[in-house]
């Protein structure tokens, strides 16, 4: 069983949303966790956030090292979606986690898949979206609906 992780950068002067998908057959969030920790930072609080000023914050900078070693174990796919379509994102996730599974031939297993908070605006919207795409059956979805953060990471900033 492998896992996803779904985040999303929004680029405004772009005029578009970057999401990305980070696969690993492995599970790498206690790797993520060490690295926050070594950095003075505490897992399911804080996050790497590579829109940060690396000149102007060190440790961010360390951290963005550590946390590029343990991407190197991990497959990205990326969605993009128009800045002013934002309520497709959650929809447009999905349908990408979909070909990804079924284009990799991974459809042999169940996978977890984690979204990140915002991405739906509810559980109960995420689960219709999910079901009616067909994802339920090929993942366990999980939807973050609070301030928990999943691997404490900004995902999609590490594939821009």
């Amino acid at each position: 069983m492998g896992k996803f992780f779904f985040d999303e950068s929004i680029h405004e002067r772009g005029g578009f949303i970057l999401g990305a998908w980070v696969y690993s057959e492995t599970d790498v969030e206690e790797n993520v966790d060490d690295a926050l920790r070594k950095h003075g930072l505490t897992p399911r609080t804080d996050e790497f956030k590579s829109s940060a000023h690396m000149g102007r914050n060190p440790v961010q900078a360390r951290l963005r090292d550590d946390i590029a070693g343990v991407l190197e174990r991990c497959r990205i796919g990326v969605v993009v979606v128009p800045a002013d379509e934002r309520a497709q994102l959650g929809t447009e996730a999905c349908r990408g986690l979909l070909k990804i599974v079924q284009n990799n031939g991974l459809t042999s297993m169940r996978h977890e898949a984690f979204f990140d908070e915002g991405i739906f605006a509810s559980v109960k919207s995420g689960g219709r979206v999910a079901r009616a795409i067909g994802l339920d059956g090929l993942c366990d979805l999980h939807f973050e609906q609070d301030s928990r953060r999943v691997c404490g990471l900004q995902l999609a900033d590490l594939a821009a």
